[in-house]
């Protein structure tokens, strides 16, 4: 390799590491579980960190809370009439993701992320019972690994922080019930990089 390569290499490289950076992100919003009876809209949060490359690819991990149901007005004992039992189901999911993200920019200072990768997720299901005589209540968990992708349009207010509106989903799965169902959250947020 004679000297004219070996510079326009060195020169490409250092490039390449001078766009390369660090960022970390949070966001807040509505997360929903499909295919649930209840209060199944709830606020969610999102917080990632992860490494750019420069070239729009990026290695990201994440941690995802998708909320939790909340029944308020269990009925009282005295107010159960004789012979009945009231059951009311509890959930609450969280995930931690690693994946990919592609940042697309669309001119000016907007532009896409797509991320794909893999959740483990972990759903908890509580479970009250309420009869004329008393309340009775337990709760089990599951963790599975299943895929998450999300889309966000960002806005760059700065060089360092970008805005975010973005979807996030996956899905769980809970073999005591034989139930699965996807998981979605709508965020708004903001990233910094460093």
């Amino acid at each position: 390799m004679n000297t004219k390569h070996v510079i326009a290499l060195a020169a490409m490289v250092s490039a390449a590491s001078a766009q390369a950076q660090f960022y970390a992100g949070v966001a807040a919003g509505q997360s929903r579980v499909h295919n649930c009876i209840g209060s199944c809209r709830q606020t969610g949060a999102k917080l990632t960190g992860g490494y750019s490359f420069g070239n729009g690819l990026s290695v990201e991990a994440g941690y995802v809370d998708f909320g939790k149901s909340d029944d308020n007005d269990i009925a009282s004992p005295a107010s159960v009439p004789e012979n009945l039992v009231l059951d009311y189901v509890r959930f609450q999911a969280k995930a931690l993701t690693l994946g990919a993200r592609y940042s697309w920019n669309l001119g000016a200072d907007w532009g896409l992320d797509f991320r794909l990768g893999v959740a483990q997720v972990k759903f908890t299901n509580s479970i009250v019972q309420v009869t004329h005589t008393q309340v009775t209540s337990g709760s089990d968990s599951q963790s599975v690994a299943k895929p998450y992708a999300g889309l966000a349009l960002t806005y760059a207010v700065s060089p360092s922080t970008r805005l975010e509106l973005g979807f996030n989903t996956t899905e769980y799965r809970y073999d005591r019930f034989s139930n699965k169902a996807r998981l979605s959250l709508v965020t708004l947020g903001a990233s910094y990089a460093f």
